[in-house]
């Protein structure tokens, strides 16, 4: 049994178990560096100098405790929260406290076969959040334009929305420069942008997206494992005779990366010669234009991970050698 340490974190703190052969100890520290180094000197105190750690993939506040111990020399593991929440749901655990997640964690991780975490590098934390907050500025822009249109009659708060809005689109303006220079520049994203720029229905601005959120094609073995690391895998529900319902995407993975490929997975049904003659099929077979644009989804991952990986621009006529199949 592999010693392995729990952590479930919050902005403030980090509530751990360690999880040893022959006991479970609990503690709570703060999610400072003070807090990480003090948690550091608990585990040795308690005999344990070699574990790993096995926290939930929560953004931010987890990315500071995860970097933190890898930096030390800790072998890492950071989870998709759906897996943690299944496991719980197996154990039947009726209780949910932050200590008890933490022991979760910690068994979970001890009985998993989890791949390693390693940070991501400055270039790709900047484009990352560079993506995020433009998003963020688009729907609030969307917002506001809402609130514009919805029968105000006061000119004082119609000028400050369009003061607003006019701002709005000057940074969402400025931070697309950016997010497009900076993939450009930075060699270890400057060949998969051109690569995926030459896919039918991806511009410049969705490749370095793509690019921002999953950070490096190398480490998914298959196209299917970054489609599951998208959500966008089918999930069927059937059991026996009598219950079965539509399949339905997974939704367990970057909602980020969904949102990404939405709009672009509309365009390639009309440019993209293979996006089109998938979507023709699927539409004469009678499926509902969701599930088809789903579909298109899937398929630009699959071309996407092909173009990367073997380093060959878009070509439909090579689409058995990009093992593009859905």
């Amino acid at each position: 049994m592999t010693n392995t340490l729990g952590i479930d974190v919050s902005s403030k703190h980090l509530d751990v178990a360690l999880l040893t052969s022959d006991q479970l100890l609990s503690g709570k520290f703060t999610n400072v560096r003070a807090g990480r180094k003090k948690l550091e000197k608990w585990t040795a105190k308690k005999g344990d100098s070699t574990y790993r750690v096995c926290l939930e993939a929560t953004g931010r506040y987890g990315d500071l405790a995860a970097t933190y111990f890898h930096t030390q020399g800790y072998p890492v593991h950071v989870i998709n929260p759906a897996r943690v929440k299944a496991y719980r749901q197996s154990l039947m655990k009726r209780s949910k406290t932050d200590q008890e997640d933490a022991k979760i964690i910690a068994q979970f991780g001890s009985a998993s076969s989890l791949a390693l975490w390693s940070p991501p590098t400055d270039h790709q934390r900047e484009i990352q959040e560079i993506s995020r907050h433009l998003a963020f500025l688009k729907e609030e822009r969307t917002r506001l334009q809402n609130r514009l249109e919805s029968g105000i009659v006061s000119k004082a708060i119609i000028r400050s929305l369009k003061q607003q809005l006019n701002l709005i689109d000057k940074q969402i303006d400025q931070l697309e420069k950016k997010l497009k220079s900076d993939t450009q520049a930075d060699k270890t994203t400057q060949e998969p942008f051109e690569l995926l720029v030459s896919v039918p229905g991806f511009g410049e601005l969705t490749a370095a997206s793509i690019l921002a959120e999953v950070v490096d094609f190398s480490r998914f073995g298959t196209a299917k494992q970054l489609v599951s690391h998208a959500g966008l895998s089918p999930a069927l529900f059937e059991s026996g005779s009598s219950v079965s319902k539509k399949a339905r995407i997974s939704k367990t993975g970057n909602a980020h990366l969904r949102r990404i490929l939405d709009m672009p997975a509309i365009v390639a049904m009309k440019h993209n010669p293979i996006i089109r003659s998938l979507a023709q099929r699927l539409e004469k077979e009678g499926k509902p234009k969701k599930v088809i644009i789903c579909a298109a989804m899937r398929k630009l991952l699959h071309i996407a991970f092909g173009v990367v990986k073997h380093r060959i621009p878009f070509d439909p006529t090579y689409s058995s050698k990009l093992q593009i199949t859905p």
